[in-house]
């Protein structure tokens, strides 16, 4: 008798490309443009067949409509539905003119047993990240509505501390009103984040917490104060299984050479 085997499938995470209206544009000394390109040609070296492409957030530097224009030509290669989320540099209105008709912006999307659902950690003219009502109150009904399903959360800022002083600042401020929601729901498996320029992978309550590199400047782990990491850029492939286990892997780009502007103390 033939064993049926449930699919499983397979998410991209790409974050914090901080391109800018001129593909010369540069953070910290580093052209954007040209290490995105280098990420994206890296996905397609890899040759996983992609279910999902997740871009969670500081697509743009400079909230540009060329900005996001760039972005959504770049990942146009890679063979799969993309969805965006809006990280501190981003102008969420840009990003949704953007889309031209496109729903990149659904924020909650079913893949077989998993449920992905997306929040907006965005604060205007600030760089810390907030969970609005609104926002708190979506998370909380989808969970309500599909207890059978295993979740992954995902969002821009950090949901918990990172052990970095500085960083730590500029989180999502009311991160314990996740951590209440999800405390409540035994089927929450992944919280997938961005913003921290760099990968880890820790597990708090039996929720795994997910941070993934730039596709351009990484910032160095464990710092008090800001500075920035040799590793070159990168991304993180999920595989999300039927039984709400999850595979992943952060690769980045070989053999990238990185130059940065070390007079520059912030971005």
């Amino acid at each position: 008798m033939a064993v049926m085997m449930e699919q499983s499938y397979t998410l991209l995470q790409i974050t914090d490309p901080h391109l800018h209206a001129s593909k010369e544009g540069t953070l910290l000394g580093m052209n954007t443009y040209d290490s995105l390109q280098q990420v994206i040609g890296q996905v397609q070296l890899c040759g996983s067949n992609i279910d999902l492409l997740l871009a969670t957030g500081d697509i743009s530097q400079d909230g540009s409509q060329q900005a996001y224009q760039h972005f959504l030509n770049s990942v146009s290669a890679i063979d799969a539905p993309m969805y965006w989320i809006p990280g501190n540099h981003d102008c969420p209105r840009g990003m949704s003119h953007s889309s031209k008709g496109f729903n990149h912006e659904q924020s909650v999307l079913e893949l077989g047993s998993w449920l992905i659902v997306l929040l907006d950690t965005h604060v205007c003219d600030e760089v810390h990240g907030e969970l609005s009502h609104t926002e708190l109150d979506r998370l909380e009904r989808a969970l309500e509505q599909h207890p059978n399903h295993h979740v992954l959360i995902s969002c821009h800022h950090h949901p918990i501390n990172i052990g970095s002083a500085w960083m730590d600042k500029i989180g999502i401020h009311n991160g314990d009103k996740l951590q209440a929601i999800i405390r409540c729901h035994n089927n929450v498996r992944c919280v997938l984040f961005g913003h921290v320029h760099q990968q880890s992978d820790r597990t708090l309550n039996g929720v795994r917490y997910l941070s993934t590199p730039s596709t351009c400047v990484q910032f160095l782990p464990n710092s008090d104060e800001f500075a920035t990491d040799s590793q070159p850029p990168g991304f993180r492939v999920l595989k999300l299984k039927a039984n709400g286990q999850i595979e992943t892997r952060v690769s980045r780009v070989s053999h990238f050479k990185v130059e940065l502007d070390e007079t520059l103390t912030a971005y």
